[in-house]
């Protein structure tokens, strides 16, 4: 964090990016003439403002015919629509998989974000597709993957289901699906977005996806931590859905989930963002009420790790993130968060098989940091 500034949020050269993405055309051709001009060769881009090239060209195609850029950007989009299909394959196989073990499958960010937001294709690029399945069957979903031949990507995938959020396995397309336990890293919201969850469709099969509040809500809070890739794509995620809910977004379950979940300064931080610097329709109401929401130092101390880099005062830090973690897991189970049972929160979440374990590997992680 620079200057009291997250460091999530975007830059101002990735803010210039933005609004070329986003804004109406001639107010987007504006931006996008300014930041080229700092620009020398779109080749060189941080790869956070390169997955923004498809979105740019998108909005600005017919903007900027003639000029050169247009067939890099043209370029670009047909690369992420391409790449897209793929994933969108491999993101059938896995739910076919799963639906015909007879479980529900509700689709989270990127896949869900082209058809529900973006409603295109090409715009939006994705590497991976992230799907979730009730957390009380997650165990059996995993079994259902590796069934139908998905490998999973780290050993004991039904044990890391246990206590993390999400666990990677790969296709025969080499798709890596993400298999969802809960939808956020804090646990406690999982119940209500399922209830309040909406029919889909990716890439042909029926799904749920995230109601706009809740969709908004995980964008913003999975924006929110420190990527090797520059995370500004969430910005970009976060305006195209409130784009498409219009005037019917209900903002009262936005706040109301937020405060639940204990993620009110991340989601505070990033509609003041959307609203102050790419001017989205937030209500002026909503940032004072998000203000008016005391936030307990556990929590900024947890959000503030993640949004690190990669070092010894953030691995420090992150006991924090642990503690946040075990205290919401231990509330949706009706016990106490204690201290031992933060040890063996940490002790599961690292596969280690003795808590006598822990202070050699904890000793190893920071000293590679």
């Amino acid at each position: 964090m620079k200057g009291g500034r997250p460091a999530w949020l975007p830059s101002g050269r990735q803010l210039l990016l933005l609004r070329a993405c986003l804004w109406k055309p001639d107010a987007a051709l504006v931006a996008w003439r300014e930041w080229r001009r700092d620009v020398p060769d779109l080749a060189s881009l941080d790869r956070g403002s390169g997955r923004l090239l498809p979105l740019a060209y998108r909005n600005l195609g017919a903007s900027l015919a003639g000029d050169p850029d247009a067939q890099a950007l043209r370029d670009a989009y047909r690369r992420s629509w391409t790449a897209n299909q793929l994933v969108l394959r491999g993101a059938r196989e896995a739910i076919d998989a799963l639906r015909a073990a007879g479980l529900e499958v509700l689709v989270l960010k990127g896949a869900a974000l082209i058809e529900s937001a973006y409603e295109d294709a090409g715009a939006r690029p994705m590497a991976d597709v992230d799907l979730a399945v009730r957390p009380e069957r997650a165990e059996e979903a995993a079994r259902a993957l590796v069934a139908a031949g998905f490998l999973p990507a780290a050993p004991e995938p039904e044990r890391q289901l246990r206590v993390r959020h999400s666990t990677a396995f790969v296709g025969s397309r080499e798709v890596e699906v993400d298999l969802h336990r809960g939808m956020l890293w804090l646990a406690g919201l999982e119940g209500e977005m399922w209830r309040g969850s909406i029919e889909g469709e990716v890439g042909g099969a029926p799904v749920r996806v995230l109601a706009p509040p809740d969709q908004l809500l995980q964008v913003c809070a999975h924006g929110a931590a420190w990527n090797p890739i520059p995370p500004v794509r969430w910005a970009a995620d976060a305006f195209k859905v409130l784009e498409r809910a219009g005037g019917d977004f209900d903002w009262t379950r936005l706040v109301a989930q937020a405060a639940r979940g204990r993620l009110v300064l991340p989601l505070r931080q990033a509609l003041s963002c959307l609203a102050g610097e790419l001017a989205a329709p937030v209500p002026a109401e909503v940032l004072e009420e998000l203000a008016a929401i005391p936030v307990s130092r556990s929590e900024r101390l947890a959000h503030g790790a993640i949004a690190r880099p990669p070092s010894p005062r953030r691995s420090l830090a992150m006991l924090w993130w642990f503690w946040e973690a075990h205290r919401a897991q231990a509330q949706l189970e009706r016990r106490r968060p204690t201290p031992a049972g933060l040890i063996r929160h940490m002790q599961e979440f690292w596969g280690l098989e003795r808590p006598s374990q822990m202070p050699d590997y904890a000793m190893r992680r920071l000293l590679r940091r």
